[in-house]
């Protein structure tokens, strides 16, 4: 364990842990991107432009509108909840440019966690 298991106190080191290595850990390398959402301070965006889940999972005709990357947003929401920063997570599939479009992660965290950061400067 990295820093004697301590708990990582900030959100962008949170964020970047779960952008680097635990990205890593479920799906062999890192997120392609973690940025800043442009309308409000509490949002973050993890973006992977070719994701595992998209790219093994085939998705039943009748059951179209089913997003495989839920299973990932819930991951998602799961790693950051149990290093203390609750939060909601939606998963989009976006075109920006590839063939196939982008799996991004869009982060909301709660008032409590933005006042928190606000705190610790």
């Amino acid at each position: 364990r990295e820093r004697g298991g301590r708990r990582e106190p900030r959100l962008l080191g949170a964020l970047s842990f779960v952008h680097g290595a635990v990205w890593r850990a479920l799906f062999g390398r890192a997120a392609d991107s973690l940025e800043k959402g442009d309308g409000a301070a509490d949002e973050y965006m993890i973006v992977d432009e070719d994701h595992l889940m998209d790219r093994t999972v085939s998705v039943p005709k009748d059951m179209g509108q089913l997003s495989v990357s839920a299973f990932s947003a819930g991951i998602i929401r799961g790693a950051l909840k149990a290093m203390g920063f609750p939060c909601t997570v939606t998963a989009h599939a976006v075109q920006r440019g590839g063939t196939r479009p982008a799996s991004v992660f869009l982060i909301k965290f709660g008032e409590e966690v933005m006042a928190r950061e606000g705190r610790l400067g």
